[in-house]
């Protein structure tokens, strides 16, 4: 750019610059400036001496330098003090050793057995002898079972009963009611001839409570005559005792069935209506 270029931008910014400096004081001149308003004077407020407070007023006064912070934790308690570390109380605590560890946890093992075992058995009751624990014996009580009347009499349990046997009437209708019922219905009958006493107590209990529970009204036993014990029968007088005992709960009757000899091998029971 040359000397007389530079000369004439220099005088035409000067122009531009006297011309915005002209319109802004005819701008002045045409809006004269307002005066701002001044804010009023603060009216003195006759303050109240302590002494002229109520208890609530000085209650309030007393909390207005207190920061809010202060007031809630006072109120409702700091809730970050649950969650710090007891560090003194932790310091306080002694070290176990391993040994003493390893003895602690066995001890509290063994209580858990001992809780687990009474919640099980019952509590326990302590020997003072020995520091041991044990189930202490329960009084046995002896209890004799009301014995239920038949309808028929009971039979001899001497040797001379058990081979020869006088058949009584309530006898005779007994294995009447019998045959006409197999009639109509099977006869449901049990063979214990070979078996131990206990076995054949035992095979004779299952057996009538299945009866029992079928609904049947008779069955036969086949207890044999006892000619092949070495001495006296051992199965006919222990299925005879358990008619007149403990059987006198399901049967309301028993019958022999005598052969032409006088000596029978068999009964046939009566079981009562559920």
């Amino acid at each position: 750019m040359s000397f007389s270029d530079q000369l004439k931008k220099i005088k035409k910014d000067l122009e531009s610059q006297e011309k915005s400096e002209k319109k802004a004081a005819i701008t002045a001149m045409a809006k004269p400036e307002r005066p701002k308003p001044q804010p009023p004077e603060p009216v003195a407020v006759a303050v109240p001496s302590d002494a002229e407070l109520t208890d609530a007023q000085l209650f309030e006064k007393s909390l207005e330098n207190i920061d809010d912070s202060v007031l809630y934790r006072g109120k409702y308690g700091d809730p970050m003090d649950r969650w710090r570390p007891q560090q003194a109380e932790q310091k306080q605590k002694p070290k176990l050793s391993a040994e003493e560890e390893e003895k602690a946890r066995q001890q509290l093992e063994e209580l858990r057995e001992l809780r687990t075992f009474e919640q099980v058995v019952g509590k326990l009751d302590r020997r003072f002898d020995d520091d041991k624990f044990y189930v202490p014996p329960k009084p046995r009580v002896e209890v004799t079972p009301a014995k239920t009347a038949l309808n028929t009499e009971p039979l001899a349990l001497d040797p001379a009963g058990l081979r020869e046997v006088d058949v009584t009437p309530a006898h005779r209708e007994l294995l009447k009611r019998a045959k006409l019922y197999a009639k109509e219905k099977r006869l449901p009958e049990i063979h214990l001839r070979g078996d131990t006493r206990d076995e054949a107590m035992s095979r004779l209990e299952a057996f009538v409570e299945i009866a029992v529970r079928r609904g049947d009204r008779y069955a036969r036993i086949v207890h044999g005559k006892g000619k092949q014990s070495v001495e006296d029968p051992v199965i006919k007088p222990a299925v005879l005792t358990w008619c007149e005992g403990p059987g006198a709960k399901v049967i309301q009757g028993y019958a022999p069935e005598v052969a032409p000899s006088g000596d029978y091998g068999s009964i046939v029971l009566e079981f009562r209506k559920a």
